[in-house]
């Protein structure tokens, strides 16, 4: 049995369909009946909030679980100027529309063409912890108005590689496809872990 550790259901989803296409018979398990208080994420980076997510859930559950975390960076630009893991935090307690201005004007000032999102999964296994990165890059568009229901105001703008369209436009199945070929071989190597060390 594994756990998905994440309070956000739409990302339990994702990463439940992904592990379940690889691997049918595990069992996967999420927290979200657990009433579990969300640890404190105050790393500089997505490595160190994963981390800190792996350790915390891990030592309240004693169940082995896995971890995601991710950031958005942009080529070309300064540490300073990066959303990096904070860019859901950037604007807090503004419209939707304010947020599509702010990202649309900032993309503009400072000629963003492109970037990556760098995702790392952390595995808990009986109390070590296996840890895999990855960048998947996309290019910058700011040409599309559409607003995104998604919390990623930034899906608006980036367009995956190998599509035409941005985040916020494409349909599930489109974002699947995306999610087996760019996340899931790497998901497959924590899960292969886990399997080999149970």
């Amino acid at each position: 049995m594994l756990y998905i550790a994440t309070t956000n259901k739409h990302k339990f989803e994702r990463l439940e369909i992904m592990i379940k296409q690889a691997f049918h018979k595990l069992e996967i398990k999420g927290i979200h009946d657990k009433h579990i208080k969300e640890p404190i994420e105050n790393g500089d980076n997505e490595v160190e909030n994963a981390l800190i997510k792996a350790e915390y859930y891990y030592s309240v559950l004693r169940e082995n679980v896995l971890v995601e975390d991710n950031g958005i960076y942009f080529n070309g630009l300064g540490k300073d100027k990066q959303p990096g893991s904070k860019f859901k935090d950037i604007m807090p307690g503004m419209s939707v529309p304010a947020k599509l201005r702010y990202w649309t004007n900032f993309l503009e000032e400072n000629k963003v063409k492109a970037g990556y999102i760098k995702y790392v999964f952390v595995l808990a296994i009986n109390g070590e912890y296996f840890k895999e990165k990855l960048e998947v890059p996309f290019s910058v568009s700011i040409t599309n108005n559409d607003i995104s229901s998604d919390e990623n105001i930034l899906n608006n703008f980036m367009i995956p590689r190998g599509s035409e369209i941005s985040f916020a436009n494409m349909t599930e199945l489109e974002l699947s496809r995306y999610r087996s070929a760019n996340i899931l071989p790497t998901i497959k190597n924590l899960i292969e872990l886990y399997i080999s060390n149970i």
